[in-house]
């Protein structure tokens, strides 16, 4: 992932823009054929199919949208709307611009490609989430999904913010069942909650409590 320093660098000043909280970069059929790059702040995706708008992920700092521009130099139509969460500050590039910064920055298009691709594989893993018939399980690996990629290491372990009613959209499942699951795990002090952001000490004790939660969900 791209580090703050190199994204803030002189060379990459005059590609540098400021986007609102809540303002939207591109919306899904739009045609365009730039990439942004996160410096600051953090970018919803958002997916709509007929009137259901889905959360596919939220990004931050050093992370990529966009990255079809790399191989595509005419606009093409984007498939979901990348929103500003809160006030973000962005990197905004097209295909020429890309190999003039590539001049400049030998490990630039290594240090993108590796960007992309564990975007493909949070991708990937996230798919298989949904996969998972079972609704209790399904919010325990999407609850260790979110810790694994978007989690800070603080004293306890690692904490997270999760919110139910955005986990629903995701998981397509009642916010009711994503709120009993979490509940049940902070009542077993498997998650320790604090406000909306909670802090998993133990993976492993989240995944073998699983059978308790499966058969309490079901009951």
């Amino acid at each position: 992932m791209f580090n703050k320093e190199q994204l803030k660098g002189e060379a990459l000043r005059r590609f540098m823009m400021q986007v609102a909280s809540g303002q939207a970069l591109f919306t899904q059929n739009d045609k365009g054929n730039t990439l942004f790059i996160i410096v600051e702040g953090s970018i919803k995706l958002v997916h709509k199919v007929g009137q259901t708008d889905r959360v596919i992920a939220v990004i931050g700092p050093g992370e990529i949208v966009g990255e079809k521009a790399l191989v595509s130099s005419t606009p093409y139509r984007r498939t979901f709307t990348a929103v500003a969460e809160v006030d973000t500050t962005v990197l905004e590039f097209d295909s020429t611009s890309l190999k003039a910064i590539a001049s400049k920055l030998t490990d630039f298009p290594i240090k993108m490609l590796e960007v992309v691709v564990q975007r493909l594989d949070k991708a990937n893993e996230l798919v298989a989430i949904l996969q998972v018939g079972n609704a209790a399980e399904r919010t325990v690996q999407y609850l260790l999904y979110v810790n694994r990629y978007f989690g800070k290491k603080n004293a306890q372990g690692t904490e997270f913010v999760f919110k139910s009613e955005e986990a629903c959209i995701v998981l397509n499942l009642p916010s009711t069942t994503i709120d009993e699951v979490v509940n049940e795990l902070v009542a077993e002090k498997i998650l320790i909650q604090r406000d909306r952001t909670y802090t998993i000490a133990d993976e492993n004790a989240l995944t073998q409590h699983l059978p308790a939660i499966k058969d309490k969900i079901a009951a």
